[in-house]
């Protein structure tokens, strides 16, 4: 996979307005641009940056990233020190990467003291509403307060690094407003409580092999992901530098806001057809709209007609997975008989965005999909009910098998599963077990 773009305040071309420095003495000086369309989108690491430098730093620099904590700031990682070139965009390929960065945290640089003068070295560029804050000294570790505060302006950095699994869009619930979090396109993050972002509940479930960036926002519709979450996703953003996320994979929640607004199927189709066509081999998993409380009973119908249709719009597209969600986080309204309304248990108080337990829930629905599509869908052999899970050298799990539980931790272990003999065996360490199954086929 290619490399992508992690956000920073990129831009598709660096300008060159106001330099600022490292100081003239004591330890120099470090810098974050912390506003919102500034911060990084995925977990994972930095291998690359680039910056723009106005003059020379002989003392060298460093980039750092760092995470809100409150209104301080915690240590996350940094690069090596180096020179940098001076006076054209530039693209450093750190010799140390910065491993562990999430949605949310923020890059900047640490700048040396500039000796005996206070050229400026590292470049900002005008930013509306862009802020920089700073503090003297080399900082790391938690909670440091960067008091100094430098407005309307951009740092010139950006950074890069391995493409992730999926591109993520839709509306506020792909979003996770049901936790009150927001993405970079609602304008006001990444930033707030994670938990009800389905990406975030994605790589809780799937483990964290499972990377993303999220390009949904609150109250929109089909058509939105295609004209703009689409595009940003595969040719940049006015902020960001790459022209593709290389992603392996798309995945959609979507379709609530397009009833509402009285859209109708065959505008939504027509959507997903362009969508799918830009989609191209890479899969494309929509998930089904889910009950909303707040819809009038034709309202509620309409969603299930959509899902309905969600189903069969996929038929025969090899590449399309439809994520039944609705039924598991609804339940009966009074008026209609029907799975109209959102599960309270799940409904994060305003009856249309699911809180974390909810969003959690779709997060499962989705792996097995996912897993399905992949062929790595855990098989049912009488009465074994989950995947067993195998180390490199160990097997650590509690099977339940024809209502027993059976504890292994053991090495070599070597697992057999006979169909219609309801037979189990697995052996390790000497030991060898043999239960009798409840008649399923492996």
């Amino acid at each position: 996979m290619s490399d992508a773009s992690y956000g920073g305040a990129g831009s598709k071309s660096f300008a060159d307005n106001t330099p600022i420095s490292g100081g003239t003495a004591g330890t120099g000086r470090t810098f974050l641009g912390v506003y919102f369309s500034n911060r990084l989108l995925q977990n994972g690491t930095i291998t690359s940056v680039k910056y723009l430098a106005h003059g020379s730093i002989a003392n060298g620099m460093k980039f750092k990233v760092f995470r809100p904590n409150g209104s301080n700031w915690d240590f996350v990682g940094e690069s090596e020190k180096f020179t940098p070139v001076s006076g054209s965009t530039q693209t450093k390929v750190l010799g140390t990467p910065i491993t562990g960065v999430a949605p949310g945290d923020v890059l900047g640089y640490w700048i040396d003291y500039d000796g005996s003068t206070s050229v400026g070295a590292c470049l900002t560029r005008a930013a509306t509403s862009g802020t920089i804050k700073w503090l003297a000294g080399d900082n790391t570790g938690a909670n440091q307060n960067f008091s100094g505060s430098i407005d309307n302006l951009d740092l010139c950095l950006e950074a890069f690094g391995l493409a992730p699994v999926a591109g993520m869009s839709g509306d506020s619930i792909e979003a996770g407003h049901g936790s009150s979090y927001s993405t970079f396109l609602d304008l006001t993050g990444p930033a707030g409580d994670i938990s009800a972002e389905l990406g975030f509940c994605m790589r809780t479930s799937v483990g964290s092999s499972f990377t993303y960036q999220d390009y949904s926002s609150g109250s929109k519709q089909w058509s939105w992901v295609l004209g703009t979450a689409m595009p940003a996703m595969q040719s940049g953003t006015a902020v960001h530098q790459s022209s593709d996320l290389n992603n392996l994979e798309y995945w959609f929640h979507c379709g609530v806001n397009d009833i509402f607004n009285g859209r109708t199927w065959n505008q939504v189709q027509s959507d997903l057809d362009a969508i799918y066509a830009l989609c191209g081999s890479r899969p494309m998993f929509v998930d089904e709209i889910l009950p909303d409380s707040n819809f009038t009973d034709l309202q509620a119908a309409t969603i299930r007609t959509f899902n309905t249709n969600y189903a069969a719009w996929g038929v025969g597209k090899a590449t399309v997975r439809i994520v039944s969600c609705h039924d598991l986080l609804g339940q009966i309204r009074s008026s209609t008989g029907q799975i109209d309304d959102l599960k309270s248990i799940y409904n994060s108080g305003d009856g249309v965005h699911p809180n974390a337990a909810g969003a959690a829930v779709i997060a499962s629905q989705r792996a097995s999909v996912r897993a399905a599509y992949y062929g790595g869908s855990p098989r049912t052999v009488g009465k074994i009910t989950q995947p067993i899970s195998f180390g490199a050298m160990s097997m650590r799990r509690y099977g339940s098998f024809a209502g027993k539980t059976v504890p292994v931790t053991t090495p070599d272990v070597r697992v057999t599963f006979r169909g219609g003999g309801r037979k189990v065996s697995y052996s390790g360490g000497g030991r060898k077990t043999t239960l009798g199954g409840g008649g399923g086929r492996g």
